[in-house]
């Protein structure tokens, strides 16, 4: 069971984070739907005024292909798989400003690239 930060930093995910190995966890939604193991690239940055980010998801089922996300919440979650499951805090909310199918040799992506609130209302 994930956990997100309306239930706090918890002792078992600070334990994690200090232990000498752990295994990182990434948790992306988009509108209430996750989407964090299909996630293949992120980079995110979080500046006043101004948060971005570009992710790349796995396309191989073509499950994006029908779907619209532009307008839509993202949501990211950053933390370590836990002994008490998937533990995370979220990060700001952003808006995906665009979305991409994208084929290279072998492999079918999906690049989604959002914007935080600052940049949402600025175009608003």
């Amino acid at each position: 069971m994930a956990r997100g930060v309306a239930e706090g930093f918890t002792a078992t995910l600070k334990a994690a984070q200090e232990a000498a190995t752990n295994t990182p966890y990434i948790r992306t939604v988009i509108n209430a739907v996750d989407y964090s193991s299909k996630l293949l690239f992120l980079e995110h940055h979080e500046e006043a005024y101004r948060d971005y980010a570009t992710l790349d998801f796995r396309n191989d089922d073509r499950a994006f292909d029908a779907l619209d996300l532009r307008g839509r919440e993202l949501e990211i979650g950053y933390g370590h798989t836990t002994g008490a499951g998937n533990e995370y805090c979220s990060t700001a909310t952003l808006w995906v400003k665009s979305q991409h199918i994208i084929s290279v040799e072998g492999l079918v992506v999906c690049r989604l690239y959002c914007e935080g609130m600052w940049t949402y209302l600025r175009e608003q």
